[in-house]
């Protein structure tokens, strides 16, 4: 786009299929210039390794990173000088194939002189043959034990579970998976024959044997089941053809306690009470184990007088469930009234972009606020659900609307967030920051089905609509689709308070542990909050099982 008021150009750079000549994805965009440093006349070169810009009139020339690995190679040293009569100098040719793939790789060195009968230039053709290596590497979340060092990482269950849970309870006869990232870094098939763990209580998920491509990554899943009190420190071996390190070792670690066991008498309660009664049974709950028993409750109606017949959820609170409202249906959606509060983004206006592209509504049911000081003066209550997304130039009017918004929720009001970058300073009802880092794709850690213990209800949906998508452990593409997530334990803290009624994440940013997508509740309302740049998936990624296709 031309540049407007010395904003300089609007660059998008594509990645592209020389077969077909399509353009595959959108790499990047930015602006040719920082603001008051361009205009509508820019050029753009690439020098085989970054895009060049310069600007008429202007002295400076920006050199972006073109988001491409160059390997050098081939290098020369001297790459020119001055050969004395009757003399001869060496010129140190270095070949070098790290980080190079299998192949032939062809050069040709032109080398220019003042030697008026010779040919111009001389050429010499340079050939390098590289027999590639595999190259096995393995990560995990740092605060699981995981070191850049090899030998000095850790995979620490208590560490691992007081991260996910914010307690350190790991307790005999229960099941603790934990999933590690094998990564091929080299530059051939890295081929997996087996995983050993020295230790009985100690499990392979899945696959012990597979081939990785470079570059390719795949999920190991652990699963300890302590059938004893005490430590555990087996080794974790993975054999393979790695370069160098054929018998890859993790050391794990674990200290397993006795669990606390519950006992609750009586088992039901059976009262007869009259109209305008009201009577208070105590029934006991004590633990007969070794550690702390935490519990909470669900209440759920089974069956009532003249109301459906199917059981409905009261409150749940609980950090794996969310609430299970009743069905919503598509006439629903296009009867209900919403509101958006917006800045402008790259990919344009939230209420068009995403709104606007729903077929369910109609542009008669949503009003799109685009002046931030709009807040003071609207009624929520008029609105079954309001639209954010976050902008630091109006966290002012946000906060001083903040009381009265959650408020909203609480009487029954949702809100949903996209929030962007990391630590923004307009933050969700409850105080939550965005404060841990993104990814190009988010994963879904939520099952559809009812029947799952980490059941979703918006899950459900979600699979109701696309079937072919939205299963458990499914990756949500985006590029980037977060630039941001929520540490897990604030959540925790704030069940804990009292300040929530429950929470559930929803979806992690891919090789992370934090929150990407993150449902909870205050009173009888809902949050749902996703570190996404403001309405770039509405644009971008609008196919089925991507984030830009869910709307309503």
């Amino acid at each position: 786009g031309n540049g407007v008021g010395n904003q300089g150009n609007h660059l998008n750079q594509f990645s592209i299929d020389f077969d077909e000549w399509n353009a595959i994805e959108r790499v990047q965009d930015f602006r040719s210039f920082d603001a008051g440093n361009g205009q509508q006349w820019d050029g753009f070169c690439h020098d085989g390794y970054n895009l060049i810009c310069g600007s008429y009139g202007n002295p400076e020339v920006r050199v972006i990173d073109d988001g491409l690995t160059e390997m050098y190679w081939l290098g020369l040293e001297p790459n020119e000088g001055i050969v004395e009569p009757n003399s001869s100098i060496d010129v140190e040719l270095t070949l070098n194939a790290t980080g190079c793939y299998d192949g032939v790789y062809v050069a040709e060195l032109y080398i220019n002189s003042n030697d008026p009968g010779s040919d111009h230039p001389v050429v010499m053709i340079i050939t390098m043959n590289v027999t590639g290596a595999p190259a096995i590497q393995c990560e995990w979340p740092p605060e699981w034990g995981w070191d850049e060092v090899p030998d000095q990482a850790i995979l620490d269950w208590n560490f691992a579970v007081t991260d996910i849970t914010g307690y350190d309870e790991v307790y005999v006869g229960g099941e603790y998976p934990l999933p590690i990232t094998v990564i091929n870094a080299g530059t051939r098939d890295l081929d997996v024959s087996g995983i050993e763990i020295d230790h009985q209580a100690f499990l392979i998920v899945g696959a012990d044997q597979f081939v990785l491509a470079p570059e390719e990554e795949i999920e190991v899943v652990i699963l300890f089941l302590p059938e004893a009190e005490g430590v555990y420190n087996p080794i974790m071996t993975i054999s393979s053809n790695a370069d160098g390190n054929p018998e890859y070792e993790i050391q794990l670690v674990a200290v397993a306690t006795l669990p606390p066991i519950i006992e609750v008498f009586p088992q039901g309660i059976d009262d007869d009470l009259l109209v305008g009664q009201i009577v208070v049974r105590d029934f006991n709950i004590a633990n007969e184990g070794s550690a702390d028993l935490r519990f909470d409750t669900d209440i759920v109606i089974v069956s009532e007088p003249e109301r459906d017949s199917n059981s409905r959820t009261l409150r749940r609170i609980n950090n794996a469930v969310n609430p299970r409202r009743d069905d919503i249906t598509v006439d629903d959606v296009s009867e209900m009234m919403f509101a958006v509060f917006q800045t402008v983004s790259n990919w344009g206006w939230l209420s068009d972009v995403m709104l606007g592209r729903e077929p369910l509504l109609d542009g008669e049911n949503y009003d799109s606020f685009r002046d931030w000081n709009d807040m003071n003066d609207v009624d929520f209550d008029e609105y079954n659900a309001i639209i954010f997304n976050a902008n630091n130039e109006a966290a002012n009017v946000y906060n001083d609307n903040l009381e009265r918004l959650t408020e909203y929720v609480d009487g029954g009001g949702g809100l949903y967030f996209e929030v962007g970058n990391q630590n923004q300073q307009l933050r969700v009802p409850g105080g939550f920051a965005n404060n841990a880092g993104g990814a190009g794709n988010g994963v879904l850690i939520v099952s559809p089905d009812p029947d799952d213990d980490n059941y979703s209800y918006l899950a459900e949906v979600l699979q109701f609509t696309q079937p072919d998508f939205w299963d458990e452990g499914e990756v949500i593409e985006g590029n980037s689709f977060l630039h941001s997530s929520y540490q897990m334990n604030q959540f925790q803290t704030a069940l804990d308070d009292g300040d929530i009624e429950w929470f559930q994440h929803i979806a992690v940013p891919q090789g992370q542990q934090t929150g990407g997508i993150v449902a909870y509740g205050i009173g009888s309302g809902t949050i749902l909050t996703v570190g996404h740049p403001t309405g770039h998936c509405w644009v971008n990624h609008i196919q089925e099982g991507r984030w830009g296709s869910v709307c309503a």
